[in-house]
């Protein structure tokens, strides 16, 4: 390689002449937008018959619902939500409907809605739902005067919150079972927490 103009050929163009002295055969990439030397282009399977018999999974259409600003606190709202989670809709619509919480007709109002416009919008069979998602969020805290005899008062705060739901196309995933080794995890690692005195006696 020869000097230009009496100076150092740079490091970055002594690795450009000895990557060009290689002469590897170039291929183009799947886009066609620049050519790779063939030991950095992806390897792609010449066998196309592999690729169309391999199953492909069906797309699980989601329909998303919500209810703002209701009349009630997170807290109270969450233990109605949580116990949905993961189940169907019919399965989701009877604990709603026969649970005493109060905060209940919201979710139950909620779940209609979502499950007529999963029919009417993406044609999806109504029945043919599960919960994935049911949660909630935290709304606007009014703070208002609470007063007492002997002219005292104090702070009262009126909760609002948000719940928050999706459901999924096709029946609920299997539940998990729980190892009764988690048990036993759970609890030598919270005696551990505990400190030196809550660890049992070996002996």
């Amino acid at each position: 390689m020869a000097l230009q103009s009496g100076r150092r050929p740079s490091l970055l163009q002594g690795l450009v002449s000895a990557f060009k002295s290689l002469q590897l055969p170039k291929v183009r990439c799947v886009h066609g937008a620049r050519a790779l030397p063939a030991a950095l282009a992806p390897r792609f399977q010449d066998d196309t018959t592999s690729s169309k018999s391999a199953q492909v999974t069906p797309v699980m259409r989601e329909v998303c619902g919500s209810m703002h600003q209701v009349k009630t606190s997170p807290f109270k709202l969450n233990l109605v939500a949580r116990m949905i989670r993961g189940l169907s809709i019919s399965d989701a619509l009877a604990q709603v409907q026969f649970s005493e919480k109060k905060v209940a007709k919201f979710i139950q109002t909620t779940l209609l809605d979502t499950q007529r416009r999963a029919a009417e919008i993406h044609n999806v069979e109504p029945t043919n739902l599960h919960v994935v998602e049911s949660f909630v969020g935290k709304g606007t805290y009014l703070k208002r005067v609470r007063y007492h005899g002997k002219g005292m008062s104090a702070m009262m705060y009126k909760y609002y919150a948000h719940y928050f739901l999706k459901l999924r196309e096709g029946p609920p995933p299997p539940k998990k079972k729980r190892k009764k080794e988690d048990h036993k995890s759970f609890k030598t690692r919270k005696l551990i927490m505990a400190g030196p005195r809550g660890i049992p006696n070996s002996l």
